[in-house]
């Protein structure tokens, strides 16, 4: 994964301070909440100057929230809304550091997650979304918008268990949509692997570059989702208020997904290896091949270039030098000698 040059910003400086480290992917901040129970849900684009009221709103009439925040450049902003949400400073440190790596942490009242997203198009893009969870709300801090949120949204309208259960079956959405999503950018790369493996065997001197490409894109991926792993068994080992009984069968099917992801990767890693194996081979193969064609040229024309040695050294009284049918003879002698090598050649099979 690579490294912000930006969080050179963060050196020396003291915990928790609110610096953001990645790139601009979006010109501004945006936030968007869903307030929901079992009866209704309600969507709402808000200022920050309004979510205090709203949020104050629909937690006295016991309705769970949705807070998204598309955006996370502005260091103030974002900030400001971690503190009235209640979010831990650590927490909203490691929010606008987009090179944070992939984990869970516990503050007690709420649970404050890292996610990563991978998209492929072409090229492999790493974004970061966080997640927090507390009674009733669930906020997410997004880099830019991500379609599969729209899915989310979509079947709050249509109500259903994800309209009766508290916010950590809300959470569970969010990370099994996340993992999904992994599998759909995985099959990107598997399709161009599949395409490598149709060329590989050309020899074409381009396509070690974009074997070794892939080879960095997938690493790249392994290591932006492997700690995953231990980020969904909290929740199916873990005695936590915010995580109840009835919704862990659904953190252990993620986790399932997840382990899945993890030995599909291993088996990408392996067969980019083998390809670069294969590809290395049939480079070889096709050296090999040049060089005994070019023996076998350089193997017939020994005995001519004797011949016409011979024939060209200026002596005066040699032999068949002023032959009439010097010249024509020896040159039947040179053809008869190379039919006879390449016949030779062809019944051994070097031809």
């Amino acid at each position: 994964m690579r490294i912000p040059a930006t969080i050179k910003k963060k050196m020396a400086l003291p915990p928790a301070t609110p610096v953001f480290t990645g790139e601009k992917k979006v010109e501004e901040t945006k936030i968007t909440a869903a307030i929901y129970d079992e009866k209704s849900v309600e969507f709402k684009e808000l200022e920050v100057g309004e979510l205090e009221s709203v949020v104050r709103s629909a937690l006295a009439l016991n309705k769970k929230l949705w807070i998204d925040v598309v955006g996370v450049h502005d260091e103030s902003l974002i900030a400001k809304i971690c503190e009235f949400l209640g979010i831990h400073p650590l927490a909203a440190e490691d929010i606008l550091n987009t090179a944070q790596r992939v984990k869970i942490e516990d503050y007690d009242d709420h649970l404050f997650l890292v996610l990563k997203i991978l998209l492929y198009n072409e090229t492999l893009e790493i974004d970061q979304l966080s997640l927090v969870l507390k009674k009733n709300l669930v906020a997410t801090f997004e880099e830019r918008e991500y379609w599969f949120l729209d899915s989310i949204r979509s079947r709050l309208k249509s109500g259903g268990r994800m309209r009766k259960l508290a916010g950590d079956y809300l959470a569970y959405t969010i990370l099994d949509a996340v993992v999904d999503s992994y599998f759909e950018a995985l099959l990107k790369i598997s399709d161009e692997i599949e395409v490598l493996e149709d060329e590989v065997v050309s020899g074409d001197s381009t396509l070690i570059g974009k074997i070794h490409s892939l080879k960095r894109e997938i690493l790249a991926f392994r290591n932006a989702v492997w700690p995953l792993r231990d980020v969904l068994s909290f929740f199916t080992r873990v005695e936590h208020e915010l995580i109840g009984e009835e919704v862990k069968v659904y953190y252990r099917d993620v986790y399932d997904h997840a382990v899945r992801l993890m030995e599909v990767l291993e088996t990408q890693r392996e067969l980019l290896v083998s390809l670069r194996d294969l590809f290395l081979s049939a480079v070889s193969n096709k050296l090999n091949e040049i060089m005994k064609v070019l023996t076998m040229i350089a193997t017939i024309f020994i005995p001519l270039s004797f011949i016409a040695g011979v024939y060209g050294m200026n002596f005066k009284y040699m032999p068949e030098l002023e032959w009439k049918y010097g010249y024509p003879a020896v040159l039947t002698v040179m053809a008869v000698i190379a039919l006879v090598m390449i016949a030779f050649f062809r019944r051994k099979g070097w031809l």
